[in-house]
């Protein structure tokens, strides 16, 4: 025990500069592991854009009939879109019309009032036009776009 005690203090210092000092031996930044991961490889962004054109919509129809149907017969669902997106955005502008008639209709008979001071003469070719827009409007779907049927 006494040869113990004496031993200690001097193994305890030898412990410690053992551990504070740096170490001669470098360890490699290397993990011993497989091959690599990710790989070096050129961009695919030019590559992917020259492969060929874009798909056709009736392509994407599950039978052969289907796709003769779309392709002849049916309209793509972004010509199907554009096309519900202006019916829509004209039904809403008529829509707005008749509501500022409305509105003007109810002033004049709130304030018996009428219109003689926005009175303008109507000529009959205006009236032959208005006639021609009418019946152009009810026959074609769109105003702005002209699509073969």
């Amino acid at each position: 025990m006494a040869l113990m005690s004496k031993m200690a203090p001097t193994a305890a210092c030898a412990c410690r500069n053992a551990f504070l000092k740096p170490s001669n031996s470098l360890i490699p930044a290397i993990r011993g592991s497989h091959a690599a991961v990710f790989r070096k490889r050129p961009g695919q962004l030019i590559v992917n854009r020259i492969k060929g054109p874009a798909p056709h919509h009736w392509q994407f129809e599950r039978t052969p009939i289907r796709q003769w149907w779309a392709k002849w017969f049916g309209v793509s669902d972004v010509e199907h879109h554009e096309r519900n997106l202006a019916y829509y955005e004209k039904q809403g502008i008529i829509a707005r019309w008749k509501q500022i008639e409305q509105r003007g209709k109810h002033l004049e008979g709130e304030r018996w009032d009428y219109k003689g001071w926005s009175y303008q003469p109507v000529s009959s070719i205006w009236v032959d036009y208005g006639r021609w827009h009418a019946l152009r409007m009810r026959d074609q779907y769109e105003q702005h776009g002209h699509y073969a049927q």
